[in-house]
């Protein structure tokens, strides 16, 4: 059975980062001292359970101190026996569900160009520019949300 639970990165960190060091660290070779940055301690991270066990995690933060109507998602990432199952879809849905709850009007994300398609299909709009971030290229998304 699947769990899709938001927690704290206190709560969490047991859970999102061994996660995020296979995907990220291990699998994509991205330095180990930039998975962990300044978003972490105050984002809201989503993990996903297969029978209690932590197989996916995302986080959603505020992108922009000044305006609290903009959240950035990232480190989207699933263990790899999980992928292409329609997860990381249910996930995006999820966080988008959130956002749209929060009165968000503005969610950014920094897309690696091969994951282009997948945010393609939630709505999110890709920046002209490419731009390395950990040693992968990646282009800044953005979707822009009606509250209803």
């Amino acid at each position: 059975m699947y769990q899709y639970i938001f927690k704290t990165w206190a709560d969490g960190f047991h859970d999102a980062y061994p996660i995020r060091l296979q995907v990220f660290v291990h699998e994509q070779n991205i330095p180990i001292d930039l998975e962990i940055d300044e978003y972490d301690p105050t984002a809201t991270h989503l993990i996903v359970f297969l029978n209690l066990k932590p197989i996916g995690t995302a986080r959603i933060f505020n992108a922009d101190e000044n305006e609290e109507s903009h959240l950035k998602i990232g480190r989207l990432a699933l263990l790899e026996e999980h992928r292409h199952q329609g997860i990381g879809s249910k996930m995006m849905e999820i966080l988008l569900d959130y956002a749209q709850i929060r009165n968000c009007k503005k969610l950014s994300l920094n897309a690696q160009i091969d994951a282009l398609a997948f945010y393609e299909k939630f709505g999110f709009k890709a920046d002209e520019q490419v731009f390395d971030e950990g040693g992968i290229l990646h282009r800044q998304c953005i979707k822009y949300l009606v509250n209803v």
